[in-house]
C-alpha cells in the first residue's frame, strides 16, 4: 500500500497539518490560516468599495457643469453665437444697402427736379414721362429685392471640432515601461493586440506591457518596412526584394511570389489594397498597388506624380481613402509631409518639414510625424497644421501606436511605451 506524504503548514509557527493549497500566493495552508489569510483578503476590499463609494457621491452630488472643460465649452458657444451674430448683419446690411443705397441716391434727385418744375411751372410732357419710367424702374427693383432668392450653404461643424485635450497626447507622460533591443533596423508594425518588431533575429510580438508574447527566427536580411493587413490577419515584411507573409497565431513565415526591378522600401494597406513603395537613389519611388486578399498586380505610380526624381518616398500610411507620405529629398535635408488620394495621388494638403521621418495615424484622422535626427514629435491635424510639437530626450528612430491608448518609440538600443 503506497503511502502519502502529509503537508504541514506553510506558517512557520504552525505545526498543524495543511488543509488546501492557497492559489493566491501559492501556500499550503491548515484550515485555520487558510480561513485567516482568506479574511486578510477581504478586508484589503473594504477600502476598495469606501473608495467607490466616495467616487460615486462626487459624481452625484458633485456639479458636473463646474468643470472647466464645460466652462471652456459654454465660453466657445457665446463666442460662436456672437461670430454668427456679427455675420448675420454684415450680410444683412449688404443686401440692405444693395437696394438702398444707390436708389435713395436716385429718388432724392427725382424728388429735387420735381420740386424744381413745381416751382419753375416750366414741365414738359417730355420730362414727365422720364420721371414717370424712372420711377417705374426703381419700384421694379424694390419689387425684385423683395423677392430675391438666396443660396445659403448649411452650417455644418465638424464633429472634431471640438476633442478633449487628452487626445491632443504631447506633451507626453514619462515612459511607464522600457525594453532594450537589438536590431539593425527600425521596423515596426502594429495591430489590435501586439506590436511586431525584430529583437536578436528575432521577429517577436511584444504586447502592452513590452512582454514578448511569440518570437520566431529571423534570417532573411535587413527588414526595410512592416504592417498589418486586416484583411489577411497577417504581418507583412518588406525586405529589399522579397515579401514575407507572417501569421500572428503560428509564427509562420510565407514568402509572397511578387516582385519588382527595383528595391522595395515601404508598405501600407488598405481593406483591398497593399501599397508598395519602391526606392531607387536618383530614379525617386514608384508606388505599385496590390489587391487584397489575392495579391494581384493592379496598377503602378511613378515620378513625378509620386514625387520628383531626386527625392524618395521615406514612410507612407493608408487612413481613411487617404495616403500619408514623407517625401524626402536625396540630400536628406529637406522634406515634407503630405496627404493625398490613395486613388488619384493628388495633394489634398502639404507641410514643409526639414528632415527625414516616420509618420503614424492616431484618432480623429490626425498624425504623429517624428523627426529622427532632431529627436522631435510633431503632432498634425486632419486638416495640416501641427497641434503640437515636443522635444523627445533621445534619438528617436519608429513609433507604433496600441490599442490607441499607447505609443510605443524605438530608439537606438531601446522601446519606451508612453500610455495616452
Amino acid at each position: 500500500m503506497a503511502s502519502s506524504t502529509v503537508r504541514t503548514c506553510a506558517i512557520v509557527t504552525c505545526k498543524r497539518s495543511s488543509f488546501a493549497l492557497c492559489h493566491c500566493c501559492e501556500e499550503h495552508l491548515c484550515i485555520n490560516h487558510l480561513n485567516e489569510h482568506s479574511n486578510l483578503l477581504n478586508t484589503k476590499l473594504i477600502p476598495l468599495a469606501d473608495e467607490i463609494n466616495t467616487l460615486l457621491d462626487r459624481i452625484r452630488r458633485e456639479s458636473l457643469t463646474e468643470s472647466s472643460c464645460l466652462k471652456d465649452l459654454e465660453e466657445w458657444r457665446r463666442e460662436a453665437h456672437q461670430i454668427v451674430d456679427r455675420f448675420y448683419e454684415t450680410k444683412r446690411k449688404q443686401l440692405i444697402n444693395e437696394i438702398s443705397k444707390d436708389k435713395t441716391i436716385e429718388l432724392d434727385r427725382l424728388k429735387f427736379k420735381i420740386d424744381t418744375l413745381i416751382r419753375e411751372q416750366d414741365a414738359t410732357q417730355d420730362q414727365i414721362d422720364l420721371i414717370t419710367e424712372k420711377i417705374r424702374s426703381i419700384k421694379q427693383a424694390i419689387d425684385e429685392f423683395q423677392n430675391l432668392g438666396l443660396i445659403i450653404h448649411p452650417f455644418t461643424i465638424d464633429d472634431n471640432l471640438i476633442v478633449l485635450k487628452s487626445n491632443a497626447f504631447l506633451p507626453l507622460r514619462t515612459a511607464s515601461r522600457t525594453m532594450s533591443y537589438t536590431a539593425s533596423n527600425s521596423a515596426m508594425a502594429s495591430n489590435e493586440k501586439h506590436v511586431l518588431i525584430e529583437n536578436e533575429s528575432n521577429l517577436c510580438l511584444v504586447n502592452d506591457r513590452l512582454t514578448v508574447t511569440k518570437k520566431t527566427l529571423w534570417t532573411f536580411g535587413e527588414i526595410w518596412g512592416m504592417c498589418w493587413s486586416s484583411t489577411l490577419a497577417r504581418f507583412i515584411i518588406v525586405t529589399n526584394k522579397i515579401l514575407f507573409i507572417l501569421d500572428e497565431k503560428t509564427m509562420t513565415l510565407t514568402q509572397c511570389q511578387i516582385s519588382s526591378d527595383k528595391n522595395w522600401y515601404r508598405g501600407t494597406c488598405s481593406n483591398t489594397t497593399l501599397f508598395l513603395s519602391t526606392w531607387q537613389l536618383g530614379e525617386g519611388s514608384n508606388i505599385i498597388e496590390y489587391s487584397l486578399p489575392s495579391i494581384q498586380y493592379m496598377k503602378q505610380w511613378q515620378p513625378p506624380l509620386t514625387c520628383n526624381k531626386n527625392e524618395w518616398i521615406e514612410d507612407f500610411e493608408f487612413k481613411n481613402s487617404s495616403l500619408a507620405m514623407i517625401i524626402v529629398h536625396d540630400d536628406g535635408k529637406c522634406g515634407r509631409f503630405e496627404l493625398r488620394s490613395a486613388t488619384t495621388l493628388q495633394c489634398i494638403w502639404s507641410i514643409v518639414l526639414d528632415g527625414g521621418y516616420q509618420c503614424y495615424s492616431i484618432n480623429y484622422d490626425q498624425w504623429i510625424v517624428i523627426k529622427n535626427k532632431q529627436a522631435e514629435i510633431l503632432h498634425i491635424s486632419n486638416d495640416g497644421g501641427i497641434l503640437e510639437q515636443q522635444q523627445y530626450d533621445s534619438q528617436i528612430t519608429n513609433v507604433a501606436v496600441l490599442n490607441n491608448n499607447i505609443l510605443m518609440i524605438k530608439t537606438a538600443n531601446h522601446i519606451n511605451l508612453h500610455e495616452i
